[in-house]
């Protein structure tokens, strides 16, 4: 037989130990889903208050869906106008005649006169047609109507297009398309004798000088003050004929309009590609300007700012703020 001496000695609870036991275990149960539950509803909480306080981050991120979708649907809507449009600049380079140009643009019957005239005194654009190429383009809106925006390039040069859609057919702004004033810049500055007429100009903002700041604070009126230029067709990055300088009162109706423009030309977000390639710091304005003469002095005055953009209709999703 086996001796029982160094043996462990089996231990039995009694039942009032079990018990007791048992209730210890079933209380730090509930303990630990208090606490669970406690820190749930604390993170809950923190979460909740969070969203609440900056509730405007949920408008920050863009709806990538309807970016797409428009994306895709401007895309989709050039692509069936481009045999249209692309005609439509085809035949207007290659019509010889005002006459002939006519039969293409936008508003034929109202511009008429105006063909005529500038071609009187304006060499008609001799563009390469062989090769010239499509470069891109981008679609306008307009309380539910669209025009479209293009850039076309040659070897040598960069010519932008819009087209309306006008009477089932795709015709050109001309005006837009050739900068269109009544008067050829670099002429109007150096004639004598008194007019007002109408032009489409790049339009810079002068630096100041600290004389100017001070002459500003003395009369307590801020200033901006404006240089405007001829464009120079198909090559957009440079200019022509500089102005006088022109004062105009910053926080005048013309003033803020031209701060507006200037501002959407810095981060390009109303644009678009109708202007990316201007010379840097220029804005694009349509304005009438006055001369006057006095003891054989020109002078010049900025009379009125019609848009700040060169587009023969007004868009106002494009147009002064």
């Amino acid at each position: 037989m086996l001796s029982t001496e160094g043996q462990i000695p089996v231990r039995r609870e009694s039942s009032s130990s079990i018990e007791e036991r048992k209730k210890r275990e079933k209380a730090g149960k509930l303990a630990t889903k208090l606490i669970l539950f406690w820190v749930v509803l604390l993170v809950a909480i923190v979460v909740a208050v969070k969203f609440k306080s900056h509730p405007q981050q949920t408008k920050d991120v863009p709806d990538t869906r309807v970016t797409r979708n428009l994306v895709s649907e401007d895309a989709g809507f050039i692509q069936d106008a481009y045999p249209q449009f692309a005609s439509t600049l085809g035949g207007f380079l290659n019509a010889k005649t005002p006459e002939a140009k006519n039969q293409f643009v936008h508003d034929p019957v109202d511009i008429v006169g105006a063909i005529d005239r500038f071609y009187r005194s304006n060499p008609m654009a001799d563009i390469d047609l062989r090769s010239l190429h499509y470069a891109g383009g981008q679609v306008l809106r307009c309380n539910g109507r669209k025009a479209i925006s293009t850039r076309w390039k040659t070897d040598t040069e960069t010519i932008d297009a819009v087209f309306y859609r006008e009477k089932g057919e795709w015709r050109l702004d001309w005006k837009q398309f050739v900068r269109y004033s009544q008067v050829p810049w670099p002429v109007f500055l150096a004639e004598n004798g008194e007019d007002t007429s109408e032009f489409r100009l790049l339009a810079r903002l002068r630096t100041t000088t600290s004389g100017d700041d001070l002459q500003q604070e003395a009369s307590n009126v801020p200033k901006l003050r404006l240089i405007l230029y001829n464009p120079k067709f198909g090559h957009p990055g440079e200019m022509g004929e500089p102005s006088p300088e022109f004062e105009v009162d910053a926080e005048s109706t013309m003033g803020r309009r031209l701060k507006a423009a200037f501002e959407s030309k810095k981060d390009e977000a109303t644009f678009g590609n109708l202007a990316n390639l201007d010379p840097e710091g220029m804005i694009r304005v349509r304005v009438r300007v006055s001369r006057t003469q006095e003891a054989g002095v020109r002078k010049f005055e900025l009379v009125d700012l019609i848009s700040t953009h060169w587009l023969s209709d007004n868009f106002p999703n494009i147009d002064e703020n």
